[in-house]
């Protein structure tokens, strides 16, 4: 495993120099959280907001449909390996990519999903130190709609 895909944290200048590159693969893995009138947590994809805009050449990660499970009246857990390596797959997660995450917002879901990879033993993710707002704060290109990546 190269030194580079050892990296847990990677800067926005470092992103901005790899995109466009074939192995590298971006996602933005925004939730939005709210307190229900029953005070229990609920859990919004920002699936909008990456429509309106992300960095170029990500992909949306919907965490809350896709990469969690509510198990034994407990929200959030994560799904079980084998689900979990399928939906990681059908979005483009693979072994040959260096993988990228942010969120808008709390970093916690970026962060998050870097776990969860890490938990089932692929080394070869990043959180964008700073996420989406760093990004735009320093001016770099922005893109809108949705984009995908080729199952892995």
């Amino acid at each position: 495993m190269s030194a580079e895909r050892e990296n847990t944290l990677v800067s926005t200048e470092w992103l901005a120099e790899r995109l466009g590159q074939d192995n590298l693969r971006i996602f933005d893995c925004t939730v939005f959280l709210s307190v229900g009138e029953d005070g229990r947590y609920i859990a919004r994809a920002g699936a909008e907001e990456y429509e309106q805009s992300h960095i170029p050449g990500a992909a949306f990660l919907d965490l809350p449909r896709d990469l969690t499970e509510h198990r034994d009246g407990v929200p959030f857990m994560m799904p079980a390996p084998e689900k979990f390596a399928n939906k990681a797959g059908a979005a483009g997660l693979g072994d040959a990519h260096q993988i990228v995450l942010y969120s808008s917002g709390s970093v916690m879901w970026a962060t998050r999903m870097w776990w969860m990879l890490r938990s089932v033993g692929f080394h070869g993710a990043a959180v964008l130190d700073g996420g989406l707002a760093q990004w735009k704060a320093e001016g770099r290109p922005i893109s809108h709609g949705r984009e995908y990546y080729p199952q892995a």
